[in-house]
């Protein structure tokens, strides 16, 4: 971020009130802008809209973009990045990140510098939106081996203070360094997270004492967010977002929902190809707003989430997410098909006295493995208090091979992932969310 972003970041925070007519006039512009931009120098872009007979112009605003087609992240790697990149961009010049690759094919994706400071300030809004002061700091848990260390220039004048800390460290590692700096939030995967507050717990006499915990990536269960508010003493606050579009939605600290950053992101929520009511689950399709130098229109998050039903109380003016249910493949398949969300398995397996973590695997629809590690005095009544909700759970139309492990290996620089599905992507989109028999 420039010393050009403080104007920006204050039009940025102005935005919160503004009024629904001006926000979707900033909106239409911007895209109308960005569509203008990937058909006339993004070959991409231009042979896929041409191959689909449309052309940017018919596209007025948001509720239009269903003419274009959407896009995956296996349809921009197929092509070259000459063609995915805008005409004249050197990508040694843009700020470059790679998806997580939970799909074991990462994404690498160009931005601009200017386009990557209006892509930051989505995040400083989350985290001013739920009180983190710009004069505090933060401390975040990464992945990656190449750890900041500079500061930037509005960290050298006491703004947006970020440090990072290596998730490759041990625990102990990790508290030494949190009581040294104190920081006013902590930001970082939830097993990450997990570790933490679970090696606080066993350690009750730290000094890691947060104002806030902001959560990134996976789904954020609630067994994690009641553990983190109970270890750490503080509110948790769970963000939605990726690599390919920055901060997408953050968890509004004054109504239920999570507010999308709508003048830097279009969400749609698809069911079969078209728009889901609202409070429907359905595909989540993002279109970043800021993303000239390899654009990212109509992109296929392969996330399930839904729209509020009810407009926000808050006076903010951002449309709300209802509820986010997790990753396409995080869904299981039953035996007839239809697809169970992630969150009631953990509502079903969490509360179950002796459980200390599980991992869930489904190869075939119909059928999955489960891991439990659990505590040794209490595993035969943890196998039966689980298989008896999970079977009621699913209706009887799951066969499930329960194993109760010593140990889930963790590694905290990657998304650990509680439920993996190979078949939850390939399931019928309206079985999105079905509940069988029983289920909650």
């Amino acid at each position: 971020m420039r010393a050009c972003a403080l104007p920006h970041l204050a039009g940025t925070l102005g935005l919160w009130r503004v009024s629904e007519r001006r926000l979707a006039s900033i909106r239409r512009r911007k895209l109308q802008r960005l569509l203008r931009h990937a058909y006339e120098n993004v070959a991409f872009y231009r042979s896929l809209w041409e191959r689909a007979r449309v052309r940017p112009e018919e596209v007025d605003g948001p509720e239009d973009l269903v003419r274009l087609p959407v896009v995956s992240k296996e349809d921009l790697l197929s092509c070259r990045l000459e063609e995915r990149l805008a005409q004249g961009i050197d990508p040694s010049a843009c700020w470059s990140s790679s998806s997580s690759g939970t799909t074991g094919h990462p994404l690498t994706v160009y931005t601009l510098p200017a386009d990557r400071t209006r892509m930051n300030l989505g995040w400083f809004r989350a985290y001013l939106a739920n009180g983190l002061r710009v004069s505090e700091t933060m401390a975040a848990f990464v992945g990656r081996r190449q750890v900041r260390t500079s500061q930037r220039w509005y960290e050298r004048l006491g703004l947006f203070r970020r440090v990072e800390i290596p998730a490759w460290w041990s625990v102990e590692e990790w508290t030494a360094q949190l009581e040294l700096l104190r920081p006013a939030a902590i930001t970082g995967y939830v097993m990450t997270l997990r570790l933490l507050a679970e090696h606080l717990r066993d350690h009750p006499h730290h000094r890691v004492h947060p104002r806030l915990v902001f959560h990134t990536s996976a789904l954020l269960d609630e067994a994690s967010r009641r553990l983190f508010e109970e270890q750490l003493k503080c509110r948790v606050v769970d963000l939605y977002g990726s690599e390919e579009a920055g901060c997408i939605a953050w968890e509004c600290p004054r109504c239920p929902g999570y507010h999308v950053n709508a003048d830097l992101v279009v969400v749609e929520i698809l069911r079969n190809g078209v728009p889901a009511r609202t409070g429907e689950a359905g595909e989540v399709v993002v279109t970043n707003l800021h993303s000239y130098a390899m654009p990212i229109i109509r992109y296929r998050q392969n996330d399930v989430a839904s729209l509020a039903a009810t407009p926000p109380r808050c006076g903010w003016q951002f449309p709300l997410l209802e509820r986010i249910e997790g990753r396409v493949e995080d869904f299981l398949v039953l035996r007839d098909g239809r697809r169970l969300p992630p969150h009631p398995f953990y509502h079903c397996i969490d509360p179950v006295p002796g459980v200390q973590r599980w991992r869930i695997v489904q190869d075939r629809p119909g059928e999955m493995t489960l891991e439990i590690v659990a505590e040794e005095e209490q595993s035969d009544a943890v196998r039966r208090a689980v298989l008896a909700g999970l079977a009621q759970l699913t209706g009887g139309a799951m066969d499930i091979a329960l194993h109760l492990v010593p140990e889930i290996p963790i590694d905290p620089r990657t998304k650990f992932r509680t439920i993996r599905s190979a078949v939850g992507a390939l399931a019928p989109a309206e079985e999105w969310g079905a509940t069988a028999k029983g289920g909650k």
